[in-house]
Protein backbone atom coordinates (compact mmCIF):
# COMPACT_ATOMS: atom_id res chain seq x y z
CA UNK A 1 0.00 0.00 0.00
CA UNK A 2 1.30 2.99 -0.62
CA UNK A 3 1.72 5.41 1.91
CA UNK A 4 0.15 8.90 1.33
CA UNK A 5 1.33 12.06 2.70
CA UNK A 6 -1.67 13.59 5.13
CA UNK A 7 -1.19 17.39 3.74
CA UNK A 8 -1.94 19.62 6.76
CA UNK A 9 -2.88 23.38 5.94
CA UNK A 10 -0.84 26.16 6.66
CA UNK A 11 -2.21 28.32 9.48
CA UNK A 12 -3.52 31.31 7.24
CA UNK A 13 -5.34 28.68 5.08
CA UNK A 14 -6.91 27.41 8.20
CA UNK A 15 -7.80 31.43 9.43
CA UNK A 16 -9.11 31.48 5.33
CA UNK A 17 -11.49 28.82 5.01
CA UNK A 18 -12.66 29.24 8.54
CA UNK A 19 -13.23 33.43 7.35
CA UNK A 20 -15.16 31.90 4.60
CA UNK A 21 -17.27 29.66 6.13
CA UNK A 22 -17.85 32.49 8.95
CA UNK A 23 -18.86 34.91 5.70
CA UNK A 24 -21.33 32.20 4.03
CA UNK A 25 -23.31 32.08 7.22
CA UNK A 26 -23.22 35.45 10.05
CA UNK A 27 -23.18 38.75 8.30
CA UNK A 28 -20.36 41.26 8.24
CA UNK A 29 -20.89 43.24 11.55
CA UNK A 30 -21.40 40.40 13.54
CA UNK A 31 -18.09 38.83 12.29
CA UNK A 32 -16.41 42.30 13.29
CA UNK A 33 -17.78 42.51 16.63
CA UNK A 34 -16.52 39.17 17.31
CA UNK A 35 -13.01 39.66 16.32
CA UNK A 36 -12.94 42.76 17.96
CA UNK A 37 -14.44 41.75 21.65
CA UNK A 38 -11.87 41.66 24.99
CA UNK A 39 -10.72 38.00 24.47
CA UNK A 40 -9.12 39.07 20.99
CA UNK A 41 -7.46 42.02 22.87
CA UNK A 42 -5.67 39.78 25.65
CA UNK A 43 -2.78 37.98 23.42
CA UNK A 44 -5.31 35.64 20.86
CA UNK A 45 -2.20 36.55 18.09
CA UNK A 46 0.61 35.93 20.70
CA UNK A 47 -0.64 32.44 21.87
CA UNK A 48 -1.44 31.20 18.19
CA UNK A 49 2.41 32.23 17.08
CA UNK A 50 3.58 30.39 19.63
CA UNK A 51 1.97 27.30 19.20
CA UNK A 52 2.41 27.68 15.65
CA UNK A 53 6.48 27.29 16.13
CA UNK A 54 5.70 23.73 17.92
CA UNK A 55 5.34 22.56 15.15
CA UNK A 56 2.35 20.37 13.37
CA UNK A 57 1.41 19.18 16.45
CA UNK A 58 1.23 23.22 17.94
CA UNK A 59 -0.60 23.44 14.49
CA UNK A 60 -3.10 21.48 15.53
CA UNK A 61 -3.27 22.69 18.47
CA UNK A 62 -3.39 26.03 17.05
CA UNK A 63 -6.65 25.30 14.63
CA UNK A 64 -8.70 23.66 17.45
CA UNK A 65 -7.75 26.46 19.28
CA UNK A 66 -8.66 28.72 17.16
CA UNK A 67 -12.15 27.54 15.95
CA UNK A 68 -12.72 26.48 20.11
CA UNK A 69 -12.01 30.29 20.70
CA UNK A 70 -14.18 31.38 18.23
CA UNK A 71 -17.10 29.35 19.36
CA UNK A 72 -16.14 30.66 22.87
CA UNK A 73 -16.28 34.28 21.80
CA UNK A 74 -19.55 34.48 20.06
CA UNK A 75 -21.23 32.28 23.47
CA UNK A 76 -19.24 35.39 25.72
CA UNK A 77 -21.21 37.85 23.56
CA UNK A 78 -24.15 35.96 23.57
CA UNK A 79 -23.84 35.98 27.52
CA UNK A 80 -23.03 39.36 27.46
CA UNK A 81 -26.23 40.49 25.91
CA UNK A 82 -28.33 38.61 28.27
CA UNK A 83 -26.46 40.15 30.99
CA UNK A 84 -27.25 43.63 29.52
CA UNK A 85 -31.21 42.55 28.91
CA UNK A 86 -31.28 41.51 32.32
CA UNK A 87 -29.64 44.75 33.50
CA UNK A 88 -31.62 46.59 31.39
CA UNK A 89 -34.70 44.20 32.87
CA UNK A 90 -33.17 45.12 36.39
CA UNK A 91 -33.09 48.42 35.89
CA UNK A 92 -36.59 49.18 34.47
CA UNK A 93 -37.90 47.20 37.75
CA UNK A 94 -36.24 49.42 39.58
CA UNK A 95 -37.97 52.50 37.84
CA UNK A 96 -41.26 50.54 37.63
CA UNK A 97 -40.55 49.86 41.71
CA UNK A 98 -39.68 53.73 42.22
CA UNK A 99 -42.84 55.10 39.94
CA UNK A 100 -45.31 52.73 42.16
CA UNK A 101 -43.65 54.08 45.71
CA UNK A 102 -44.14 57.50 44.03
CA UNK A 103 -47.94 56.77 43.53
CA UNK A 104 -48.17 54.97 46.60
CA UNK A 105 -47.07 58.60 48.07
CA UNK A 106 -49.35 60.49 46.68
CA UNK A 107 -52.45 58.17 47.31
CA UNK A 108 -51.14 58.24 50.69
CA UNK A 109 -51.37 62.57 50.65
CA UNK A 110 -54.08 62.40 48.63
CA UNK A 111 -55.83 59.92 51.27
CA UNK A 112 -54.61 62.67 54.08
CA UNK A 113 -55.96 65.75 52.18
CA UNK A 114 -59.23 63.91 52.54
CA UNK A 115 -59.38 62.73 55.84
CA UNK A 116 -58.24 66.81 56.46
CA UNK A 117 -60.91 68.52 54.36
CA UNK A 118 -63.47 65.93 56.17
CA UNK A 119 -61.89 67.00 59.11
CA UNK A 120 -62.51 70.55 58.59
CA UNK A 121 -65.91 70.09 57.24
CA UNK A 122 -67.14 67.36 60.63
CA UNK A 123 -65.49 70.96 62.50
CA UNK A 124 -66.76 72.91 60.31
CA UNK A 125 -70.59 71.08 60.79
CA UNK A 126 -69.99 71.15 64.54
CA UNK A 127 -68.95 74.78 64.96
CA UNK A 128 -72.40 75.69 62.57
CA UNK A 129 -74.35 73.28 64.99
CA UNK A 130 -72.91 74.86 67.98
CA UNK A 131 -73.41 78.23 66.96
CA UNK A 132 -77.16 77.56 66.16
CA UNK A 133 -77.44 75.57 69.48
CA UNK A 134 -76.22 78.85 71.27
CA UNK A 135 -78.40 81.57 68.95
CA UNK A 136 -81.99 78.87 69.90
CA UNK A 137 -81.15 78.94 73.32
CA UNK A 138 -80.57 82.84 73.34
CA UNK A 139 -83.33 83.35 71.65
CA UNK A 140 -85.12 80.72 74.17
CA UNK A 141 -83.70 82.59 76.87
CA UNK A 142 -85.12 85.97 75.66
CA UNK A 143 -88.60 84.60 75.43
CA UNK A 144 -88.73 83.13 78.20
CA UNK A 145 -87.48 86.61 79.92
CA UNK A 146 -90.09 87.88 78.05
CA UNK A 147 -92.99 86.07 79.26
CA UNK A 148 -91.43 86.20 82.87
CA UNK A 149 -91.86 90.14 82.50
CA UNK A 150 -95.22 89.50 81.00
CA UNK A 151 -96.01 87.85 83.64
CA UNK A 152 -95.14 89.76 86.33
CA UNK A 153 -96.63 92.84 84.88
CA UNK A 154 -99.75 91.29 84.46
CA UNK A 155 -99.85 90.17 87.93
CA UNK A 156 -98.91 93.63 88.99
CA UNK A 157 -101.67 95.16 87.32
CA UNK A 158 -104.29 92.80 88.27
CA UNK A 159 -103.55 93.15 91.64
CA UNK A 160 -103.85 96.81 91.38
CA UNK A 161 -107.19 96.77 89.21
CA UNK A 162 -108.42 94.60 92.17
CA UNK A 163 -107.82 96.36 95.05
CA UNK A 164 -109.01 99.38 93.12
CA UNK A 165 -112.31 97.17 92.11
CA UNK A 166 -112.85 97.10 96.26
CA UNK A 167 -112.25 99.80 97.49
CA UNK A 168 -113.65 102.62 94.79
CA UNK A 169 -114.37 105.21 95.43
CA UNK A 170 -113.35 104.69 99.35
CA UNK A 171 -109.59 105.41 99.84
CA UNK A 172 -106.70 102.95 100.05
CA UNK A 173 -105.98 101.97 103.63
CA UNK A 174 -102.38 101.49 104.20
CA UNK A 175 -101.75 97.57 104.15
CA UNK A 176 -103.10 98.10 100.82
CA UNK A 177 -100.53 100.58 99.75
CA UNK A 178 -97.95 98.30 101.22
CA UNK A 179 -99.38 95.59 99.04
CA UNK A 180 -98.85 97.88 96.25
CA UNK A 181 -95.73 99.05 96.96
CA UNK A 182 -94.30 96.14 97.33
CA UNK A 183 -95.80 94.33 94.00
CA UNK A 184 -93.40 97.91 92.57
CA UNK A 185 -89.96 96.53 93.95
CA UNK A 186 -90.38 93.54 92.00
CA UNK A 187 -91.14 95.30 88.54
CA UNK A 188 -87.35 94.90 87.60
CA UNK A 189 -86.88 91.21 88.29
CA UNK A 190 -87.24 90.13 84.75
CA UNK A 191 -84.69 92.85 84.24
CA UNK A 192 -82.39 91.69 86.36
CA UNK A 193 -82.50 88.44 85.75
CA UNK A 194 -82.12 89.12 81.63
CA UNK A 195 -79.10 91.32 82.91
CA UNK A 196 -77.82 87.86 84.82
CA UNK A 197 -78.04 85.62 81.79
CA UNK A 198 -76.39 88.11 79.95
CA UNK A 199 -73.15 88.73 82.21
CA UNK A 200 -73.42 86.34 84.30
CA UNK A 201 -72.41 83.07 81.99
CA UNK A 202 -73.63 80.04 80.76
CA UNK A 203 -75.59 77.77 83.00
CA UNK A 204 -73.28 75.09 83.09
CA UNK A 205 -70.08 76.91 82.94
CA UNK A 206 -71.59 78.51 86.50
CA UNK A 207 -72.14 74.69 87.53
CA UNK A 208 -68.80 73.41 86.91
CA UNK A 209 -67.24 76.22 88.72
CA UNK A 210 -69.38 75.65 91.47
CA UNK A 211 -68.65 71.89 92.06
CA UNK A 212 -65.24 73.21 93.71
CA UNK A 213 -67.49 73.30 97.15
CA UNK A 214 -69.05 69.94 97.24
CA UNK A 215 -66.65 68.59 98.75
CA UNK A 216 -66.80 70.91 101.72
CA UNK A 217 -70.45 70.09 101.76
CA UNK A 218 -70.42 66.18 101.89
CA UNK A 219 -68.20 66.34 104.50
CA UNK A 220 -70.62 67.66 107.44
CA UNK A 221 -73.40 66.76 105.42
CA UNK A 222 -76.29 65.16 107.83
CA UNK A 223 -79.40 63.59 106.63
CA UNK A 224 -81.83 65.33 108.76
CA UNK A 225 -80.69 68.90 108.39
CA UNK A 226 -80.43 70.66 105.02
CA UNK A 227 -78.28 73.42 103.04
CA UNK A 228 -79.66 76.83 103.06
CA UNK A 229 -78.55 78.78 99.74
CA UNK A 230 -78.97 82.54 100.17
CA UNK A 231 -79.83 84.46 97.15
CA UNK A 232 -80.21 81.26 94.85
CA UNK A 233 -80.39 83.19 91.98
CA UNK A 234 -81.02 80.71 88.34
CA UNK A 235 -80.62 77.85 91.01
CA UNK A 236 -77.47 76.03 89.57
CA UNK A 237 -75.64 75.56 93.13
CA UNK A 238 -78.88 74.50 94.18
CA UNK A 239 -78.79 71.73 91.02
CA UNK A 240 -76.06 70.61 91.94
CA UNK A 241 -76.70 69.70 95.40
CA UNK A 242 -79.89 67.78 94.29
CA UNK A 243 -77.89 65.62 92.08
CA UNK A 244 -75.81 64.64 94.73
CA UNK A 245 -78.35 63.67 97.04
CA UNK A 246 -78.16 66.59 99.50
CA UNK A 247 -81.01 67.89 101.03
CA UNK A 248 -81.13 72.07 99.96
CA UNK A 249 -83.36 74.67 100.04
CA UNK A 250 -82.90 78.59 98.09
CA UNK A 251 -84.47 81.67 99.15
CA UNK A 252 -84.18 84.89 96.48
CA UNK A 253 -86.70 88.11 96.34
CA UNK A 254 -85.98 88.14 92.73
CA UNK A 255 -89.34 86.31 91.99
CA UNK A 256 -88.55 85.47 88.18
CA UNK A 257 -85.50 83.54 89.72
CA UNK A 258 -87.58 82.07 92.10
CA UNK A 259 -90.47 81.04 89.31
CA UNK A 260 -87.08 79.91 86.69
CA UNK A 261 -85.95 77.56 90.13
CA UNK A 262 -89.50 76.17 90.82
CA UNK A 263 -89.79 74.95 86.98
CA UNK A 264 -86.72 73.32 87.41
CA UNK A 265 -88.37 71.61 90.65
CA UNK A 266 -86.05 73.13 93.51
CA UNK A 267 -87.02 73.82 96.06
CA UNK A 268 -86.92 77.43 96.92
CA UNK A 269 -89.10 80.22 98.42
CA UNK A 270 -89.57 83.92 97.11
CA UNK A 271 -88.31 85.89 100.47
CA UNK A 272 -85.86 88.10 101.89
CA UNK A 273 -82.84 85.99 103.58
CA UNK A 274 -82.83 87.88 107.00
CA UNK A 275 -86.51 87.55 107.48
CA UNK A 276 -86.48 84.09 106.40
CA UNK A 277 -83.62 83.29 108.83
CA UNK A 278 -85.44 84.03 111.53
CA UNK A 279 -88.25 82.06 111.14
CA UNK A 280 -85.45 79.04 111.27
CA UNK A 281 -84.86 77.61 114.75
CA UNK A 282 -81.44 76.98 116.12
CA UNK A 283 -78.92 74.46 114.70
CA UNK A 284 -81.20 73.77 111.65
CA UNK A 285 -78.81 73.94 108.66
CA UNK A 286 -75.71 71.70 108.52
CA UNK A 287 -74.47 74.38 105.81
CA UNK A 288 -75.24 78.06 104.72
CA UNK A 289 -74.22 79.29 101.60
CA UNK A 290 -74.57 82.65 99.42
CA UNK A 291 -72.75 83.48 96.23
CA UNK A 292 -72.20 86.81 95.24
CA UNK A 293 -74.44 88.58 97.81
CA UNK A 294 -72.63 89.92 100.35
CA UNK A 295 -72.00 92.78 98.27
CA UNK A 296 -74.90 93.72 98.41
CA UNK A 297 -75.83 94.39 101.63
CA UNK A 298 -75.09 97.40 103.67
CA UNK A 299 -72.48 96.71 106.79
CA UNK A 300 -75.34 96.50 109.40
CA UNK A 301 -77.02 93.67 107.22
CA UNK A 302 -73.75 92.06 106.66
CA UNK A 303 -73.30 91.69 110.48
CA UNK A 304 -76.55 90.44 111.50
CA UNK A 305 -76.61 88.13 108.57
CA UNK A 306 -73.37 86.57 110.18
CA UNK A 307 -75.07 86.67 113.19
CA UNK A 308 -78.46 84.63 112.06
CA UNK A 309 -76.30 82.17 110.08
CA UNK A 310 -74.02 81.41 113.09
CA UNK A 311 -77.31 80.43 115.24
CA UNK A 312 -79.28 78.58 112.49
CA UNK A 313 -75.80 76.06 111.77
CA UNK A 314 -75.39 73.22 113.56
CA UNK A 315 -72.29 72.54 115.99
CA UNK A 316 -69.79 71.89 113.04
CA UNK A 317 -71.53 73.41 110.37
CA UNK A 318 -69.81 75.33 107.52
CA UNK A 319 -70.73 78.54 106.00
CA UNK A 320 -69.61 79.78 102.36
CA UNK A 321 -69.75 83.10 100.92
CA UNK A 322 -68.44 84.13 97.73
CA UNK A 323 -67.69 87.57 96.53
CA UNK A 324 -65.79 89.60 94.08
CA UNK A 325 -61.88 90.17 94.82
CA UNK A 326 -61.14 94.02 95.41
CA UNK A 327 -57.65 92.55 95.67
CA UNK A 328 -57.79 92.12 91.73
CA UNK A 329 -57.31 95.85 90.45
CA UNK A 330 -59.41 95.01 87.35
CA UNK A 331 -62.15 93.71 89.19
CA UNK A 332 -62.19 96.82 92.37
CA UNK A 333 -61.73 99.62 89.38
CA UNK A 334 -64.06 98.04 86.49
CA UNK A 335 -65.90 94.75 86.29
CA UNK A 336 -67.46 95.44 89.81
CA UNK A 337 -69.49 98.53 89.06
CA UNK A 338 -71.34 96.40 85.99
CA UNK A 339 -73.85 95.10 88.16
CA UNK A 340 -76.16 98.51 89.69
CA UNK A 341 -77.00 96.76 92.39
CA UNK A 342 -73.89 95.70 94.07
CA UNK A 343 -73.15 98.15 96.77
CA UNK A 344 -69.42 97.93 97.42
CA UNK A 345 -66.78 95.59 97.49
CA UNK A 346 -65.98 93.85 101.00
CA UNK A 347 -62.48 93.34 101.49
CA UNK A 348 -61.51 89.81 102.45
CA UNK A 349 -59.75 90.39 105.70
CA UNK A 350 -62.66 92.85 106.72
CA UNK A 351 -65.12 89.98 106.62
CA UNK A 352 -62.78 87.26 108.07
CA UNK A 353 -62.76 89.93 110.98
CA UNK A 354 -66.11 90.16 111.29
CA UNK A 355 -66.73 86.56 111.03
CA UNK A 356 -64.79 85.96 113.43
CA UNK A 357 -65.66 88.11 115.84
CA UNK A 358 -69.34 86.93 115.59
CA UNK A 359 -67.72 83.14 116.27
CA UNK A 360 -66.95 81.76 113.87
CA UNK A 361 -64.06 79.24 114.30
CA UNK A 362 -61.45 78.12 111.69
CA UNK A 363 -62.06 80.72 108.91
CA UNK A 364 -60.27 81.01 105.77
CA UNK A 365 -60.27 82.89 103.02
CA UNK A 366 -59.66 81.17 99.55
CA UNK A 367 -59.28 82.45 96.17
CA UNK A 368 -61.54 80.80 93.31
CA UNK A 369 -58.82 79.86 90.70
CA UNK A 370 -60.37 79.26 87.43
CA UNK A 371 -58.39 77.19 84.57
CA UNK A 372 -60.60 76.48 81.46
CA UNK A 373 -63.18 74.13 82.78
CA UNK A 374 -60.95 73.14 85.62
CA UNK A 375 -61.48 75.06 89.43
CA UNK A 376 -59.50 75.03 92.58
CA UNK A 377 -59.80 77.07 95.91
CA UNK A 378 -56.26 78.46 96.62
CA UNK A 379 -55.47 79.70 100.18
CA UNK A 380 -55.27 83.47 100.37
CA UNK A 381 -52.33 83.51 102.43
CA UNK A 382 -50.30 81.52 99.73
CA UNK A 383 -50.56 84.48 97.56
CA UNK A 384 -48.13 87.41 96.96
CA UNK A 385 -48.98 90.54 96.31
CA UNK A 386 -45.58 92.45 95.96
CA UNK A 387 -45.83 93.43 92.56
CA UNK A 388 -48.46 95.52 90.64
CA UNK A 389 -48.77 92.22 88.11
CA UNK A 390 -49.65 90.32 90.95
CA UNK A 391 -52.54 92.06 91.84
CA UNK A 392 -53.49 92.24 87.89
CA UNK A 393 -53.16 87.85 88.39
CA UNK A 394 -54.76 87.20 91.33
CA UNK A 395 -58.13 85.35 91.05
CA UNK A 396 -61.21 87.39 90.61
CA UNK A 397 -63.37 85.97 93.01
CA UNK A 398 -62.72 84.80 96.38
CA UNK A 399 -65.06 82.95 99.33
CA UNK A 400 -65.22 83.50 102.97
CA UNK A 401 -64.99 79.64 104.53
CA UNK A 402 -66.11 79.68 108.42
CA UNK A 403 -67.33 76.76 111.22
CA UNK A 404 -69.49 76.95 114.08
CA UNK A 405 -67.44 75.71 117.08
CA UNK A 406 -68.27 72.26 118.14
Amino acid sequence: MEDRKISIPDTDTLKRRISEQISSSWPEASRREIYESQAMEVGYHGLFVRLKQEGIKGKVKAIVFDAIRFVTLWQERINHGIHQALMGLGQSMIQLNQRQEKQGRDVERIIGLQSKVQEQLTGLQSKVQEQLTGLQSSVQAQMDEHRQMMFQHQRSLDLFLELARRRFPQPFEKHEIDAISKEANHSLDGVYMAFENQFRGEREAIKKRLSVYLPLIQTIIGSEKMTLDIGCGRGEWLEILKHHGVKAKGIDTNRVAVRLCRDLGLDVEETDALMFLKTLTDSTCHAVTGFHIIEHLPFEHLIVLLDEVYRVLIPGGIAIFETPNPANILVSAYDFYRDASHIKPVHPDTVRFFAEFRGFEKTAIYLVQQSGDQCQLIDFKTWRLDTLQNYIDIPRDYALIAHKSL
